[in-house]
């Protein structure tokens, strides 16, 4: 795999975790599960709609590592208790216990995720916007330097779980589940 194929893998949530400099807030609605976790754990906070729908880190499931980027995003989002239980088990969390837990902000009942979440991201815009980057960037400068320090070797980890035998083996076992769930 090439170097600009197998870097399209890791940058876009670097990058996202780098520019958003600016206040972000995350409203998730339904399942955020692997790469979709890592992007609502980028932003500075998250709406979680109550009811189904789990938010997961499963990468180690799969037998995946997690590229730098996801997994410095992971551990500035997510308190140091509840790490093993996100990073190390995979373990899909409710929305309760993402919010017990400390990876989801607030709780929405179901029709006022996007309102829940426009508040809490009106309350972020009202500080001062050169004072909260220049907060922002002193938040995030440890797990970005991690991230280019790290990322060439954790990207070819990734590249290589990705196209192992375990790996394939189980994402095939997981969209033949899903193909057979549609069939029914």
């Amino acid at each position: 795999m090439g170097p600009l194929r197998s870097r399209r893998l890791d940058d876009p949530v670097r990058t996202h975790f780098r520019l958003a400099a600016s206040r972000s807030w995350r409203r998730v609605n339904g399942h955020a599960i692997a790469g979709g976790a890592v992007l609502a754990l980028a932003a500075d906070g998250r709406t979680k709609q109550r009811g189904p729908g789990a938010i997961a880190l499963t990468e180690v499931e799969l037998g995946l590592p997690l590229p730098a980027g996801g997994l410095e995003i992971a551990r500035a989002a997510l308190p140091e208790a509840a790490r093993t239980a996100w990073l190390l088990e995979g373990r899909r969390f409710s929305p309760e216990e993402a919010f017990a837990c400390g990876a989801v902000q607030v709780l929405a009942d179901e029709g006022r995720a996007v309102s829940d979440a426009v508040d809490w991201a009106r309350r972020l815009g009202a500080a001062p916007r050169d004072a909260a980057r220049a907060i922002k960037a002193d938040l995030r400068a440890d797990a970005l330097r991690k991230i280019a320090e790290h990322r060439a070797a954790s990207r070819a980890r990734f590249v290589d779980a990705w196209f192992g035998e375990v790996a394939r083996a189980k994402v095939g076992a997981i969209r033949t589940a899903l193909l057979e769930r549609k069939r029914s």
